[in-house]
């Protein structure tokens, strides 16, 4: 009868949408594990660079001494030294194929701080920091152009956090985060497509 139809037509968009769920899960855990083996071998292979690299999620972390000074947001000329080597390297790693780069829905830059002082000071100094970092990086005059300058730029944003995800010391904790997010697909809508094209 019609109620027993709709329930099987229900059940089955529901069964639809669990397998393009897990097959997106599954395409993006390839693809973040791909990006994550390209980044180790890209700068792990180099003697002593002053980067950590997560092997789950690729997010690439820079200690505060290698850009900043102490409560500064201005970088040192060694931050800017190693800004001018890494980000073309990263950036290579993120966009030079394309099946790669097509997935990837942002870059994210994030400052981080110890939890000495306000959160609100904190908050000013980490994003402004993150900030600094993307001044930088698109100022023709500091950093040369290079290859998927563009790409970047539509892909790129700030954050700060304030009293968040703190590490063991405060040394630690005071950091550059260099992060990607993966492009989302809606599972539903890509079930309902399947089921019902042209809808």
């Amino acid at each position: 009868d019609l109620m027993a139809g709709l329930l099987f037509v229900f059940i089955l968009i529901f069964a639809v949408m669990a397998l393009a769920l897990q097959e997106e899960q599954e395409s993006h855990q390839e693809i973040t594990e791909m990006i994550v083996g390209m980044l180790l071998e890209q700068f792990e292979a180099e003697y002593n660079y002053p980067v950590e690299i997560s092997k789950e999620t690729g997010i690439i972390t820079v200690s505060e001494g290698v850009l900043f000074e102490f409560n500064e947001t201005d970088l040192t000329p060694a931050g800017r030294a190693f800004l001018d080597d890494f980000i073309p390297q990263y950036c290579a790693v993120l966009f030079r194929v394309p099946e790669i780069r097509d997935e990837i829905a942002a870059v994210i830059v994030e400052g981080h701080t110890d939890e000495v002082g306000s959160y609100q000071f904190n908050m000013v100094l980490s994003l402004r920091r993150a900030l600094s970092v993307i001044e930088y990086i698109f100022d023709a005059s500091e950093l040369p152009d290079f290859m998927h300058k563009t790409t970047l730029q539509q892909k790129l944003s700030a954050n700060g956090r304030s009293k968040v995800d703190l590490k063991e010391t405060p040394e630690r904790s005071r950091r550059v985060e260099f992060k990607f997010r993966l492009k989302d697909i809606s599972a539903f809508e890509t079930s309902v497509d399947n089921i019902i094209p042209g809808r």
